[in-house]
This record gives C-alpha cells, structure tokens and sequence, in this order.
C-alpha cells in the first residue's frame, strides 16, 4: 500500500513523508517548492490528458514529462481522476485569467466587442489543448467540473465583462437593450468553438483548408460582424 497525502491548496506543509509499498525512499517537500512543482504537474497533465483523455492518460507519462517520481505526483493528487479534475478547473482558471487581462474597456463599445470576439478566437486557436482538454470532460458529461464552483464565479465575471460592453452600447446609442446576454456570451464562443475542433471534418467536407491563414483571416472578420450586427442597433452601419 502505497501512503498518500493529497494536496488540495497551495499551502504546503514543510515536511512529508511518502514511501513505497515497501516503506522505502523518505523524501522531504518544502513549501517553497510546493508550488512550482504542483504546476509542473498539472501543465504535464494537461498535455497528456488533451491527446489520449482521463482514460487513455497515464499517470507514469505525466510524471516523466514533469520531471518527478510517481510517489511524488501521489503527494499532491490522490489519484488519475483528481489529477484530471484539477487540470480542468486550472485550465478554465488559465483562460478566465487571460480573458480579464486583456479584454479592457476602452469606453469604445463597438472596439471592445470586437476585442472580445477576437481574444475568444485567438485563444482558442493558440491553446488547442484548451479545447482537446474541454471536450474529453464533455464527453465524461461534465463530471469534473461540477466539483469546482469557483468556475461558475469566474464564468459570472466573464459574463458581466460583455454585459459592461453592451451596456456602454445601450448607453452610446449603438446597441439594441434587448440583446440576451447569455445567449450572446454562448454564441460568441461557440461560434469560434466549433469552427476550431470540428478542422479535420469542416476541411474534408469543405474541401478547403479552412486552417490557411487567409481561411482564419477571413473567419474571425466573419464572426466579429456577424456578432455586431446582431447587437446592432443599425446592422447595416457597423
């Protein structure tokens, strides 16, 4: 039996003792590693759980690619289940954190919602592990995620991000006051979302490569006039 101490928070204690099932190998965590260790960790599992899934993904792999012994992953995640639910809910947190950083008010509501159309579209195509990684919890009917209701706080931040745009809209004459803001927030992402995982299909189909850089080109100004004009209070002059 193999002893364990899962790790749910940054705040590590400064000693630990895991062993084998042998009771072999002491080794000592310090808290000014914890940290650092805790991310080499959950950044190798998402590349590993974004390619081969929560039951493809394999522990031993995750901890090569992480530079760490199989032990030392035990000491912060209880098992392959955890691991996957905490790479979920980091690479949520990731994106949240992105999308709050760059996506400022400039008090030009027409610039803002098309800034915020093309970092949704940016960040999905520079992060196709994001992607990968959302749709296998998809596919475990969101089993993951429901054991983080912080993402639903952040998700409400993003939310209120549009609203604040379409609101300045309203305020500026621009915009229509009857835009649902969470059938646009949807929209908006999905728009790009399906685009991006559904490539390898929409090019064969298509019989084009949609993936060119005159095809992503030609997509992004697609979606961000297609998401002005169904805010706009004159389509024809946005």
């Amino acid at each position: 039996m193999i002893l364990i101490k899962n790790v749910t928070n940054t705040n590590i204690c400064e000693q630990a003792n895991v062993r084998d099932k042998k009771g072999r190998c002491a080794m000592t965590i310090r808290s000014r590693d914890g940290v650092a260790t805790r991310k080499k960790i959950l950044d190798s599992a998402k590349i590993e759980f974004s390619s081969l899934g929560l039951m493809g993904g394999r522990i031993d792999s995750i901890a090569e690619r992480a530079g760490i012994n199989k032990h030392m992953l035990y000491y912060y995640f209880k098992d392959k289940n955890n691991l996957f639910s905490e790479s979920v809910r980091d690479s949520y947190e990731d994106f949240y954190r992105a999308e709050l950083a760059q996506c400022t008010h400039t008090h030009d509501p027409v610039q803002d919602l098309k800034s915020l159309v093309s970092f949704y579209w940016n960040y999905y195509l520079k992060h196709p592990e994001y992607l990968d990684l959302i749709n296998n919890e998809n596919l475990h009917k969101g089993q993951s995620i429901n054991k983080h209701p912080i993402l639903v706080e952040l998700h409400a931040d993003s939310t209120r991000l549009l609203q604040d745009i379409i609101k300045q809209g309203v305020l500026t004459g621009v915009f229509r006051d009857d835009v649902c803001i969470k059938q646009l927030h949807i929209t908006i992402k999905s728009i790009s979302y399906h685009y991006l995982t559904n490539r390898y299909t929409l090019s064969y189909l298509s019989q084009m490569d949609i993936m060119s850089d005159e095809s992503l080109q030609k997509r992004l100004d697609f979606n961000t006039q297609l998401i002005l004009r169904m805010v706009a209070k004159d389509a024809d002059n946005v």
